[in-house]
């Protein structure tokens, strides 16, 4: 791939034989509705999706040869708010070392997913508030007003092409979709707008 995309694993594994395909979420809230913040930015209560996916059974799924393309909107709280990286392919090298009885393994793995992008966020959030004279507090309603400003601490995901979570895609000239929220974040830029609110 030449740019980011949203995690979809169709991509590594293009396959006729049935199995199961890893992705991230994203979608609307049935019990919250959508907070004011959210409202009035494009994407967001609008959707672009695919059907990507033909059940297969037990065995998984199968990538489904003619799929079409649905858009329309929906309602409640959208979600994702942001992006980084979750792709077990791409992820992060990692070391583990595993006593079972009386043997013990040690090995280097590529792994992602949340357990890994969750640290990382928290983590960022903790530098900056290191940097700044008192905390962030809840960053929801700053970033979506930071993602309407020109210098955006954010990078859009909105393609259409090849840009999906299993389902959702990107939505061309829009800030927000459900695959990937705001898109990525430069956190370099995002303490810049924290700090000259503070």
């Amino acid at each position: 791939m030449t740019k980011e995309r949203a995690w979809g694993d169709t991509y590594s594994t293009p396959s006729a034989k049935p199995q199961i395909f890893q992705g991230s979420g994203g979608g609307f809230a049935k019990l919250n509705p959508t907070p004011a913040y959210q409202i009035g930015i494009s994407g967001v209560n609008t959707f672009r999706a695919i059907d990507l996916l033909k059940y297969a059974g037990k065995r998984g799924y199968t990538l489904n040869p003619s799929p079409k393309v649905n858009t329309g909107t929906g309602s409640g709280r959208n979600v994702p708010d942001v992006s980084a990286n979750s792709d077990g392919r791409t992820g992060y090298a990692t070391f583990i070392s595993v006593n079972l009885g009386k043997v013990h393994h040690q090995a280097w793995m590529v792994a992602g997913g949340t357990s890994y992008a969750t640290p990382q966020m928290a983590a960022a959030n903790a530098v900056i508030n290191s940097g700044l004279s008192e905390p962030v507090g809840f960053w929801n309603p700053q970033i979506y007003r930071f993602a309407v400003e020109p210098d955006t601490p954010f990078t859009t995901l909105n393609s259409a092409k090849d840009n999906n979570n299993l389902y959702y895609t990107g939505q061309p000239g829009k800030l927000y979709n459900q695959a990937t929220g705001l898109g990525t974040v430069n956190f370099e830029k995002l303490f810049n707008k924290f700090n000259r609110q503070s």
